[in-house]
């Protein structure tokens, strides 16, 4: 439905965003998502995020090409609509393509 195609050498990022509301999971949210990563060389990649709008689901999402065994270090800015602080998310991920 998203155009994704699998691939051993794909990795995926997906990110959702929930407002706590009081007495229930909470209430998805858009946002400006950017993302960034740099593996262990050093190499620094930026990823095009797209909005996915399902009606009672907003997530984002970027699909990617990895190498075996290859490390990310992953910096995601978020700012949530209606809100001036952005935040930051790290993260590190190993991707296995065999």
């Amino acid at each position: 439905a998203y155009g994704i195609v699998r691939s051993k050498n794909r990795g995926m990022l997906t990110v959702s965003i929930i407002k706590k509301k009081s007495g229930s999971m909470g209430k998805p949210v858009r946002a400006a998502v950017t993302a960034s990563g740099s593996n262990l060389t050093g190499q620094f990649r930026k990823f095009n995020i797209r909005e996915i709008d399902e009606g009672s689901s907003i997530y984002y999402m970027s699909v990617f090409h990895v190498a075996h065994e290859e490390m990310l270090d992953f910096v995601l800015q978020i700012l949530t609509e209606g809100e001036s602080q952005t935040h930051t998310v790290k993260f590190r991920q190993q991707f296995f393509t065999q």
